[in-house]
């Protein structure tokens, strides 16, 4: 999977299997010209593999596919515009998940999705095809404010169609008001 933007990041690497994680080059010299400023083997970095949390904030994303992805940190969504199709299909979420005020203009894919952590669709639009079948939850979902305008097809594979319906009781939250927001 190689998505335009985040592999412009020096460390960044994607292993099948094993979801994004960032490692600096273990060398056998005490210092190396592959890092400015060189690295040593003291150095914090040059320990191993971390996991990564992602900060995309803001951003604008076009046509982005993280179908079986593996995230094992933060993914942070918050008022990024996707525009396309975004592909989430059998993506696993081990941290939290926060689309708050994103926007979905194409298509939104979540089918088979699992959430581990907390997942967060707050003041979220969908305006294209919304897919959310067949979702894994661990913790919950936390959507209130969020609508759909396009079809939805629920977890329980249910259709759903209108224009800006919210998305909470289509996805089992029948009064987001009622339900307490601990992020």
């Amino acid at each position: 999977m190689r998505v335009p933007g985040l592999w412009q990041v020096p460390g960044l690497w994607q292993v099948p299997g094993l979801g994004l994680r960032s490692r600096r080059p273990r060398c056998g010299a005490p210092s190396c010209g592959y890092w400015p400023g060189g690295c040593t083997r003291t150095d914090r970095w040059a320990r191993g593999w971390r996991d990564c949390d992602f900060d995309l904030t803001g951003a604008a994303l076009s046509g982005v596919d993280f179908g079986r992805a593996i995230f094992r940190g933060t993914l942070d969504c918050r008022r990024v515009r996707f525009t396309g199709d975004a592909v989430f299909t059998w993506a696993t979420f081990l941290g939290d998940a926060r689309f708050d005020d994103a926007e979905f203009t194409g298509d939104a894919v979540f089918t088979e999705t699992g959430f581990t952590g907390r997942a967060r669709f707050s003041q979220a639009s969908f305006t294209g095809d919304t897919r959310f079948d067949r979702i894994r939850v661990a913790r919950d979902v936390w959507c209130p404010g969020a609508w759909y305008t396009g079809p939805l097809v629920g977890p329980d594979g249910t259709l759903r169609t209108g224009i800006e319906q919210p998305l909470g009781p289509a996805l089992g939250h029948p009064d987001p008001s009622a339900v307490a927001d601990t992020a």
